[in-house]
């Protein structure tokens, strides 16, 4: 081989070494946008003397697509409304709540549902399942189906109140 042909094998050597380092720096920097958007539900309740609550919240980066949502209790039927295993003879007006009946919907970075909210400003009815929240809300089971803005599934979220 002359010298001009051992540079051009080293100059194309080097080009396709540089075509694999930027592909994986791509790959690399994919992987991390990913974990960048990915979103973190949780499911918390607020139990003050004259509060109690129920809140979906996203701890995550980026927004929650929740595809299902479902509120069971031993053996009634999945609902869409914790509410209806909460106060089941709709006894007293709540100050909040929340229906799932979209096939998707948007839980932003940061952002926090209130699934059920009630306080002692209505009645004695109001009074009364404050006093009993702890029991009603005691075998609730929550299912939650959800992925990333990307479309990436997360594990699925399933709280058991005890």
């Amino acid at each position: 081989m002359n010298p001009s042909e051992v540079y051009a094998f080293i100059q194309a050597v080097t080009n396709i070494l540089s075509i694999l380092v930027a592909a994986f720096a791509l790959l690399t920097s994919i992987r991390f946008a990913a974990m960048n958007v990915r979103p973190l539900i949780s499911i918390e309740t607020k139990d003050y003397e004259n509060m109690k609550g129920v809140i979906l919240i996203n701890h995550g980066l980026g927004t929650a697509v929740i595809t299902h949502i479902s509120f069971s209790k031993d053996g009634i039927s999945p609902v869409n409304n914790i509410v209806k295993l909460i106060d089941p003879d709709k006894e007293v007006v709540w100050d909040d709540f929340s229906y799932f009946t979209q096939k998707q919907e948007f839980l932003r970075a940061g952002q926090n549902i209130y699934l059920a909210k009630i306080s002692d400003s209505d009645s004695a009815k109001s009074k009364n399942l404050l006093s009993l929240w702890e029991k009603r809300l005691s075998g609730i089971k929550i299912h939650i189906r959800y992925k990333d803005i990307l479309g990436n599934k997360q594990p699925d979220y399933i709280r058991l109140f005890n």
